[in-house]
């Protein structure tokens, strides 16, 4: 790739990432880990999970005889199908955590983070094995790629839980008028 588009680009994607923890610091108080979490979910986990399928698309490209197997078919329609799922989960999380003031929000992005990392990475990993076995070629490694993961997850969501900025950032908003729990 040409040195000048990857430097290009890396400051193009900074200055996004400058944009956005401004916009958000500005908004609702947002910065330090609190952003980490949200830009991850929104950039880096779609590029993450799109490099992926490029992963699977470059195996198909090496082996052509692969795209003739009916599990080829399946597999990649699987891997679609979480990739566009992990985008989804991912970028509703990380908007109700740049936009959101309740404090159930932070139960539902961590429910968003755990299923859009850990667990979409090992049922990508179990595709990307089937593909693999497929081509006769080498696998990721399935506890390499689940360790960080799952990591990642644990760090975030001890994070959300106990973090002083996020009690303070999520409070929990009073009843509405009007309603009683009788």
């Amino acid at each position: 790739m040409n040195p000048v588009f990857v430097a290009v680009s890396a400051l193009a994607l900074l200055g996004v990432l400058l944009a956005l923890y401004r916009y958000f610091k500005r908004l609702n108080g947002i910065h330090g880990g609190l952003t980490l979490i949200v830009l991850g979910l929104l950039i880096a986990n779609p590029l993450y999970r799109l490099d992926s399928i490029n992963w699977l698309q470059n195996v198909a490209g090496r082996h052509p005889d692969v795209a003739n197997s009916p599990y080829w078919d399946i597999c990649y329609t699987a891997a679609i199908f979480l990739t566009a799922l992990s985008i989804a989960v991912g970028i509703y999380g990380g908007m109700i955590l740049a936009t959101g003031k309740a404090r159930s929000t932070v139960v539902r992005s961590t429910m968003a983070i755990w299923l859009a990392v850990p667990v979409v990475n090992t049922l990508y990993l179990l595709i990307a094995g089937e593909v693999a076995e497929l081509t006769s070629s080498a696998a990721p490694g399935f506890v390499a790629g689940t360790l960080p993961a799952l990591g990642l997850a644990i760090v975030a969501t001890a994070y959300l839980f106990t973090s002083r900025q996020v009690r303070d950032t999520y409070i929990e908003l009073p009843p509405a008028e009007g309603s009683s729990l009788n």
